[in-house]
C-alpha cells in the first residue's frame, strides 16, 4: 500500500507567482540559490515582444493598473497525505516546500520567456506537446534520471 499520496488540481495563485522577484532586496523571500539564473530573473528580464518586464518589487500591487499588460490568476491545489506516525509533518511539510519550490520555478521562466511562446498558435503547441511527449517517452525507456532535486533550504 501507497503510504504517501500527492494530488494535483488546477487550482498558487498568481500573486505568489514569483515568490521574491528579485534575490537581493532586503524583503524578498527566501530563495535557494542554486535554483537563480539572472536570465530566469523577472526583476530583470524585459520581453522584447512585449515589453513587459522588468517586474518592480511592487508588480503586484501596480499590475492592475496596467492597462497594456494583460493577466490572470491561476491557481494549483496541492494535497498532501502521508500517513505514517511521527514521519507525517516532516514528510508532508518537505513535499509542500518542495512543490512551492517548483511552481516558483516554473513561473519565473514562464514569464522571462514569454518571448519564446507569445507568438505560438494552438497548433504550434500541439506539435510540442506531441514532440515533447516523443522525448520524455524516449527518455523514460533509455535516458539518465533528471529533474529538480530536493533541497535542505
Amino acid at each position: 500500500s501507497c503510504f504517501c499520496s500527492v494530488s494535483l488540481n488546477s487550482i498558487s495563485p498568481w500573486t505568489t507567482l514569483f515568490g521574491c522577484v528579485q534575490s537581493t532586496q532586503p524583503n524578498a523571500l527566501p530563495f535557494c540559490t542554486q535554483d537563480y539564473k539572472p536570465e530566469e530573473d523577472p526583476a530583470i528580464v524585459k520581453s522584447v515582444k512585449t515589453g513587459r518586464g522588468p517586474l518592480d518589487p511592487n508588480w503586484k500591487k501596480s499590475l492592475p493598473r496596467r492597462r497594456d499588460w494583460p493577466h490572470m490568476c491561476a491557481y494549483k491545489l496541492v494535497t498532501v497525505k502521508f500517513k505514517w506516525w511521527g514521519l507525517q509533518n516532516k514528510v508532508e511539510s518537505f513535499i509542500q516546500k518542495q512543490e512551492r519550490r517548483l511552481f516558483t520555478l516554473f513561473h519565473r521562466q514562464l514569464f522571462c520567456w514569454m518571448d519564446r511562446w507569445i507568438e505560438l498558435t494552438m497548433d504550434d503547441i500541439r506539435r510540442m506537446e506531441e514532440q515533447t511527449k516523443k522525448e520524455l517517452d524516449e527518455m523514460i525507456l533509455n535516458g539518465p534520471v533528471r529533474g529538480l532535486t530536493a533541497t535542505d533550504d
